[in-house]
């Protein structure tokens, strides 16, 4: 049981690095407005890149990002302009 809990940790783990790699390779990284409770993305400095108005928001990847607003998702490229609307549901 420790074992397995160990493993589950270290995969855990593992996850959360390649996803924090992931974003730091497009140079942005996602943050949560703690007012609206919403997401956007800040550049390396910390600057707002991308204003917090997203309900969900993943890592960029290949320069877009899938993002849920108005309970529909669609992507954006790393200037935060809508590239495939948000027509799709889960």
């Amino acid at each position: 049981m420790i074992l397995k809990t160990m493993i589950s940790k270290k995969s855990k783990m593992k996850t959360i690095r390649n996803k924090i790699k992931r974003s730091l390779d497009e140079k942005l990284v996602p943050y949560r407005d703690i007012e609206t409770y919403k997401y956007g993305y800040l550049n390396m400095l910390g600057q707002v890149v991308i204003n917090a108005k997203y309900d969900m928001i993943g890592d960029f990847c290949d320069g877009l990002a899938m993002v849920k607003f108005d309970n529909k998702y669609g992507f954006i490229n790393t200037e935060g302009q809508l590239i495939v609307n948000n027509i799709y549901d889960t």
